[in-house]
């Protein structure tokens, strides 16, 4: 197995023939560098890793949501903190500092609502849709500066894949339909 992905879990290595020895081995040569009990990053990859690629390897079932969604999908520039939408009754430890996340909790059904699996060459992560993520802008308009929506709400708009027949079903879900009215009449 030749080391080229950007993170790894122990179990996957183990099961590839690398022994906990070899394992320490490569991380005392720093080949890798230790994240957690669980997983390890190639300190010798050549692409870009991104804050919320760390996202999976600490919270196992979160999605990227919010505005780290937002600058994901490229509605506006990089955030200082990494959303994350976990189901609600979740416990994580916080023994982690980089990246610093943010934890939504949400019930089952409005968790699970609007969900994507982005397969990248870094690893596999969660993330809420466009239409979810702009919805969940929109409500939670009180904690986010105006120019931020006003990025988002463009940014969305001027996407190709643009569904506004699509972004109003998920705002009658997510009970903000005549919010997201009221700020794309401002728009349009």
């Amino acid at each position: 197995m030749r080391l080229d992905k950007a993170f790894y879990a122990r179990v996957d290595l183990v099961d590839n023939g690398y022994s906990d020895y070899r394992i320490k081995q490569l991380v005392d040569l720093k080949y890798l560098k230790k994240i957690n009990a669980s997983y390890y990053q190639n300190m010798h990859y050549k692409g870009h890793i991104y804050d919320y690629h760390y996202m999976p390897l600490f919270v196992y079932d979160g999605t990227l949501c919010l505005l780290s969604a937002a600058a994901y999908y490229g509605y506006i520039d990089d955030v200082k903190e990494i959303d994350v939408a976990v189901a609600q009754g979740t416990h994580f430890r916080s023994s982690y500092q980089h990246p610093p996340f943010r934890f939504h909790y949400y019930s089952g059904d409005k968790y699970a609502l609007g969900v994507l699996t982005i397969h990248d060459d870094v690893n596999t992560f969660k993330i809420y849709n466009k239409e979810r993520t702009v919805c969940d802008v929109i409500v939670n308009r009180k904690n986010i500066n105006n120019k931020i929506i006003k990025s988002v709400l463009e940014g969305y708009l001027k996407d190709n894949d643009c569904n506004i027949e699509k972004l109003y079903q998920m705002a009658q879900l997510l009970h903000c339909q005549k919010t997201l009215e009221l700020y794309l009449d401002m728009l349009l």
